[in-house]
């Protein structure tokens, strides 16, 4: 298999001013396309299933499909299931996918694909959550600015848990 996980994933967060404001360019500039469409299109079938604290999204991607992703919060496995998929983010750098294969996806991940086969991705997310937009909203930052926030705030309270008790 392809992209198999590897004994030690490295979840140090990685920050690339330039990969950042490129993706963010990019995106934007998808947007401005006469024939853009987003996640809510009929051209990308979701499929969402939940199970035990889990959430699965299943997308169904066309062949010759340019896309960008949401911006995560926590760490998440990304399988391909089908097809072929070339993928670029800050943390990994380009990665070309080929199903069956799978990586981990480490927090502070945006993306952006291109498809050369009708594919299929899934993710997989630990929530209780079973509402979309209270989903979104605990797993995916809305900016990098939050993203920023969200970390800072994670380093504290990891801060706190690591004092020693008194006594």
């Amino acid at each position: 298999m392809e992209n198999s996980l590897k004994e030690t994933v490295d979840f140090s967060l990685r920050r690339d001013e330039t990969a950042r404001h490129n993706i963010l360019w990019f995106e934007e500039a998808l947007r401005t396309l006469p024939d853009a469409v987003d996640a809510t299109s009929e051209l990308v079938p979701l499929r969402h299933t939940f199970a035990d604290g889990l959430y699965v999204r299943e997308l169904r991607l066309p062949k010759h499909f340019v896309f960008t992703g949401k911006l995560h919060k926590y760490a998440y496995p990304l399988f391909v299931l089908q097809g072929e998929v070339v993928m670029f983010a800050e943390s990994t750098g380009m990665i070309h996918h080929r199903a069956p294969s799978y990586i981990i996806t480490p927090p502070g991940t945006k993306r952006v694909g291109y498809t050369l086969q009708e594919t299929i991705i899934v993710t997989i997310h630990r929530t209780d959550e079973t509402d979309l937009g209270r989903i979104e909203a605990e797993i995916i930052a809305p900016d990098y600015v939050a993203l920023d926030a969200f970390f800072a705030t994670q380093a504290r309270i990891e801060e706190r848990r690591n004092v020693p008790c008194p006594g």
